[in-house]
């Protein structure tokens, strides 16, 4: 069960908020591309603001586009109150996902989900198998071991073929990487 936080909590600015959906970090905050890695599953979480039906993800990438790639997935994931994570959707395998630099890439997930306000979500961004790895859009912050506090910003799981259907807290890693993700209706 996903875990929610009261909604006195959650932040309602809408200054930034898009008009359907929801970014994972405020547009105006992303201020640098990260590569990612094979086998390294990025995941970048947050409170959801609005509680809307979610049919896609969208990513970009930045300066370095993928070469290579065997399997190319965005997952997205509920957040339990211990920090686990388990899969609540996902985009089946593209290898045409983000082989282009400076490309807006849109996609659909296999099924919707329920997106539902003052829960927490993280979306896992994961390439096997390229020889080079892409960057995307992403904001840099803190020290790891600070974003990795309760609630966590960011995180990262290694050694993934695909995508994993949960992860327990205590596998996730630190990381000061949050990639840029906005979920659509």
């Amino acid at each position: 069960m996903a875990f929610k936080y009261p909604v006195d909590t959650v932040d309602t600015d809408s200054r930034d908020a898009l008009t359907t959906g929801e970014t994972v970090i405020p547009r105006r905050n992303v201020n640098t591309s990260s590569a990612l890695s094979a086998g390294v599953m990025l995941l970048s979480y947050f409170t959801a603001r609005k509680t809307e039906s979610i049919n896609s993800v969208r990513s970009a990438t930045g300066s370095t586009a993928a070469v290579g790639a065997t399997l190319a997935r965005i997952g997205i994931y509920s957040v339990a109150s211990n920090g686990d994570i388990t899969l609540v959707a996902s985009c089946a395998n593209d290898t045409g996902l983000w082989i282009a630099t400076s490309t807006v890439y849109t996609k659909t997930l296999s099924a919707a989900f329920s997106k539902v306000r003052g829960s927490r979500y993280a979306v896992g961004f994961l390439i096997v198998g390229s020889s080079t790895q892409p960057t995307l859009n992403s904001t840099v912050g803190l020290n790891s071991v600070e974003l990795g506090l309760a609630p966590r910003i960011c995180g990262f799981v290694s050694g993934q073929t695909d995508l994993p259907s949960s992860v327990s807290a205590g596998s996730v890693g630190n990381t000061s990487v949050q990639l840029y993700a906005a979920l659509a209706p």
